[in-house]
């Protein structure tokens, strides 16, 4: 804000200027770091796939599909339980892919971005599904009014907490390892052990570029559903 107010000539200095907050890094103890095991997210898969849908009760469809979407495209939960059913499409010569984009709601870095979705998922059944439904959000019911109070959570945001508090009823409750976000740095792990380059999974779960040069060289969907191709299968059943 002071920075703002001088370069606006609001204020005379900054006198924040220099200071700087220090906080401890988190220890890590667990091998996998921050991403899950093999074993908790295999737990997570394998009830997100026996969750019986309800119509009339989106929370049942975002515990069905969000954990394995997650798994597929390192997406944060928050993009994903925003989804509607226009953000899932079929796109010529790459096959189905889901839109994340800030015309849905919040998406961290501002911007839109095209995920290709992993062969498993299409065999699943999810765009098949997204096909039967309405138009409109996919994993919750749009508000009829949204509230302006200060500290209001849209439903796509209580969503994702549902969904954290979900998980942790199976048992994955490993405090180092948050229960949605864990799915961004599992599929990083298993992407590079799928040999994915390194821009490319950069793109695919919306991480920024590492370098200036990188912002010269987004990959494109094809080049991204030709690396999902390698990324290999949850093996639940």
């Amino acid at each position: 804000m002071f920075t703002w107010a001088v370069r606006h000539k609001k204020a005379a200095h900054n006198p924040f200027a220099g200071c700087v907050v220090e906080v401890p890094r988190a220890k890590v103890t667990r091998e996998t770091g921050r991403a899950f095991t093999e074993a908790e997210a295999l737990t997570i898969l394998r009830a997100a796939l026996t969750t019986p849908i309800n119509p009339k009760q989106p929370f049942t469809a975002a515990k069905r599909w969000v954990p394995w979407i997650a798994a597929y495209t390192g997406a944060r939960a928050g993009e994903l339980t925003q989804l509607r059913r226009k953000d899932v499409e079929s796109r010529p010569g790459v096959g189905w892919v889901i839109r994340i984009t800030p015309e849905a709601g919040t998406v961290k870095t501002g911007e839109v971005r095209v995920v290709p979705l992993h062969a498993d998922l299409v065999k699943q059944g999810f765009p098949a599904w997204v096909e039967r439904q309405p138009s409109g959000p996919l994993f919750h019911h749009r508000p009829a009014k949204a509230s302006r109070t200060p500290n209001y959570r849209g439903p796509a945001v209580k969503a994702v907490e549902r969904l954290a508090k979900w998980v942790r009823s199976l048992g994955v409750d490993h405090p180092e390892v948050k229960p949605n976000h864990g799915w961004r740095h599992t599929f990083k792990s298993r992407a590079i052990q799928a040999e994915i380059d390194a821009r490319v999974r950069d793109a695919i779960v919306g991480h920024a570029p590492r370098t200036v040069a990188d912002r010269y060289e987004h990959p494109t969907i094809a080049v991204m559903a030709e690396a999902m191709k390698r990324f290999p299968r949850y093996e639940v059943e």
